[in-house]
């Protein structure tokens, strides 16, 4: 049997740019590693803020908290509520609940596994829709939000396919 790891989609706020930001990444085992990454990658200090410091707060909607558009809609209000209390958001949205799993049984459907690859292309497609339209309810709330993938900031990861880790992310187009 195979590794099924979960990709995940994060968004990041820039402070100076309000520029919402999604970048691919496993979260469940890995969240400290993404959140030393994201603060990384922003310029941020791991340090909790001062009373004139915004939070950067990391906000994990599972499945069943995305299940469908309405409970999208409501993942969205949260996020709105810390961005109006002037924090930097970074969101991580899992696919609708079921829906990897339908995905996962589609690929063994298809016979042996011979490109792990292909494999995490179709698993990660459940959370690419739902980056999509997390991005379109914040904007639909007045937040400006774009989703991205992984692989347009670029995130660059070793070539563990299933289980990879983040080995540098090229902040420029954030």
């Amino acid at each position: 049997m195979r590794d099924r790891g979960q990709s995940e989609y994060v968004y990041a706020r820039s402070s100076l740019s309000n520029l919402v930001v999604w970048i691919e990444r496993y979260f469940f085992e890995q969240c400290r590693e993404v959140r030393r990454s994201v603060l990384g990658a922003l310029g941020i200090a791991e340090n909790r803020p001062g009373p004139n410091d915004m939070a950067l707060i990391i906000q994990k909607f599972g499945g069943t908290s995305v299940a469908d558009v309405d409970r999208i809609k409501q993942a969205a209000f949260r996020t709105q509520a810390e961005v109006a209390a002037g924090n930097q958001v970074v969101v991580v949205v899992s696919a609708m609940a079921g829906v990897t799993n339908e995905l996962v049984k589609y690929t063994d459907q298809m016979g042996a596994l011979s490109d792990a690859r292909e494999y995490d292309v179709v698993v990660s497609s459940g959370e690419q829709s739902n980056a999509g339209l997390m991005a379109l309810a914040l904007q639909n709330l007045g937040i400006q939000a774009r989703s991205w993938l992984g692989w347009q900031i670029p995130i660059w990861t070793d070539n563990v396919h299933g289980k990879a880790r983040i080995s540098s992310i090229n902040t420029e187009n954030i």
